[in-house]
């Protein structure tokens, strides 16, 4: 038995809305890892930072004093193709947080102890995709995060995750050949 025409383009209208999806919160990770510029931007102390001075998505460094009060990311996290375990901790007096992998760093990066870090440039603000930490600090600590805040993602240097181009062209050659083959099902209908 055949399948109908119309039944293969809605599978194909399905998976492009799928992968739509998996895109939607993820575009700016493959505009990192693609076209993103490795110019790094030394941001100096983060009590003087202002969300002003850079946009998000750059690359950059910045040195402060960790927080007491940590989240701990565990799995895939939101908005990236990362897995792992990954601490998010605030960076004293100012309203940037860190966000590390917890194995390499959880040793030398105790509360109090001042750090200089490199990494990418993210909202941390209400529109973030890291809602629930936000929420932890809220709820668990009673410490509100603020609606400017950002985040700096150590060690993620622009251009360098191949994934992301990978997934996407996965995405795209899956996409288009799943409409090729409904069009040809239209063709052959007729």
């Amino acid at each position: 038995m055949e399948t109908s025409p119309y039944y293969r383009l809605f599978l194909s209208l399905v998976m492009l809305s799928v992968i739509g999806w998996l895109w939607s919160n993820r575009l700016d990770e493959l505009a990192y890892h693609t076209w993103s510029k490795a110019e790094l931007v030394e941001l100096g102390d983060a009590k003087n930072f202002s969300e002003q001075q850079v946009p998000a998505n750059a690359y950059v460094s910045v040195s402060g004093v960790l927080g007491n009060k940590a989240a701990t990311l565990k799995g895939l996290r939101a908005g990236s193709f990362r897995v792992g375990r990954y601490q998010v901790r605030h960076l004293l007096g100012s309203k940037l947080y860190i966000e590390y992998p917890e194995e390499k760093y959880h040793k030398n990066f105790s509360p109090f102890t001042r750090v200089h870090v490199k990494g990418r440039l993210v909202s941390f603000g209400s529109d973030s995709e890291l809602d629930k930490v936000r929420a932890f600090f809220k709820d668990y600590y009673n410490t509100p995060v603020d609606d400017k805040a950002m985040l700096i993602v150590v060690d993620e240097e622009p251009r360098s995750e191949f994934i992301y181009v990978l997934i996407a062209l996965i995405s795209i050659l899956l996409v288009l050949l799943s409409f090729y083959f409904s069009l040809r099902a239209f063709r052959k209908a007729s």
